[in-house]
């Protein structure tokens, strides 16, 4: 079993205040984002908020919203001088634009832990993809949800487990991880291999992970390479530092 872990951002409100606007308009505009991710308003896609505003805001929000919506577009996309300001709404706006790709992720999250998938199983090239979504973007800079946490003040360790955990799904679609589940299954029978003479195999199975990927490191390489080829050992280092630093579980991926 491989361990992985996951965060999702939860909790944020954003208040906009100016000599112009003195109102919350985190709910709502957490609602707009969502209803965009979603597609569920056809507007959407050109990103009319006024008129879905109407629809999932309170009416107090919509009015004010009418009355100040420039000086409201205003504080939300200018940046501040200040790029260390996180109380900024510009920076507190862009947390909002993370919540519901990183929700969506999360939810899709359950379906694959616990499950032993196939390489290019749908579901796990769908995390992929809203990994990418997510940590990189591309060239559709019209949306605005395409390298969302890179645009906000999350702290960078949290980015750190975020961006851990989509190279973790990379991960379970890659041969790596099939041959790493081969051998772990038989691995009393590779007893044969003189460089796990002294190896424990009565450890628990993410002591067991650690000590295959740190001391036993160069012998699970060869293990790997004889046992499913040299496409098992592709990108070795990087994936068996990710499984040394998921040591420590919060959720599983088989």
């Amino acid at each position: 079993m491989i361990q992985i872990g996951f965060v999702i951002l939860t909790g944020l409100s954003i208040a906009i205040t100016s000599e112009d606007v003195d109102t919350n308009i985190g709910p709502c505009l957490s609602s707009f984002y969502s209803a965009a991710y979603h597609k569920s308003y056809n507007c959407t896609s050109a990103f009319e908020y006024l008129s879905v505003a109407e629809d999932i805001c309170a009416p107090t929000d919509v009015v004010e919203l009418n009355a100040e919506y420039n000086s409201f577009i205003e504080i939300l996309t200018e940046k501040s001088s200040d790029e260390t300001n996180c109380s900024e709404p510009y920076y507190q706006h862009s947390d909002l634009k993370c919540f519901p790709i990183l929700q969506d992720m999360a939810v899709k999250l359950k379906d694959v832990v616990d499950v032993h998938t196939e390489i290019n199983d749908t579901r796990v090239l769908k995390l992929i993809n809203l990994c990418e979504q997510a940590t990189v973007g591309n060239l559709k800079l019209s949306d605005v949800f395409y390298g969302c946490i890179k645009q906000t003040c999350l702290e960078e360790t949290e980015q750190t487990r975020i961006i851990d955990t989509c190279e973790m799904i990379k991960m379970k679609n890659s041969e790596f991880i099939v041959c790493n589940h081969k051998i772990q299954e038989k691995l009393a029978d590779l007893s044969n291999h003189t460089c796990l003479d002294d190896f424990d195999f009565n450890l628990e199975t993410n002591e067991l992970t650690v000590e295959l990927y740190s001391k036993k490191k160069e012998c699970t390489l060869e293990i790997m390479r004889d046992s499913c080829g040299e496409s098992a050992v592709d990108n070795f280092d990087h994936y068996a530092d990710l499984l040394i630093k998921q040591s420590s579980p919060v959720q599983q991926l088989d």
